[in-house]
């Protein structure tokens, strides 16, 4: 009877320590998944905040760009446009030297 008794007590042991290591491996993994999930939102956060910032910073990047695209386009066109002018200045001496010249002929 000893014998029954140590067996029954065992099976019963074995048994609850099983139940009890089941039952907790659940709740266990609800909790780490419970964990995950707010890390995951942390950095989803994270993510859209960074995403924010970067919108901002290309905007500002290409609101600078269209500024400095302005000023190269002057400083193209100053140069030719002062050549134009000396151009048109030479001409027009070159005329008044022609005309006098045809007045000294006549």
């Amino acid at each position: 009877m000893d014998f029954v008794t140590i067996a029954i007590s065992s099976i019963f042991l074995i048994i609850s320590s099983a139940l009890a290591i089941v039952s907790r491996l659940p709740k266990q993994t609800i909790e780490n998944q419970k964990a995950l999930i707010e890390t995951y939102e942390k950095r989803l956060k994270a993510l859209e905040d960074q995403k924010e910032e970067d919108r901002k910073q290309h905007i500002e990047n290409v609101k600078a760009i269209a500024e400095l695209q302005g000023q190269i386009n002057v400083y193209k066109e100053l140069p030719l446009q002062q050549m134009a002018d000396s151009m048109r200045e030479i001409a027009d001496t070159n005329k008044k030297i022609l005309t006098l010249i045809k007045e000294d002929k006549t």
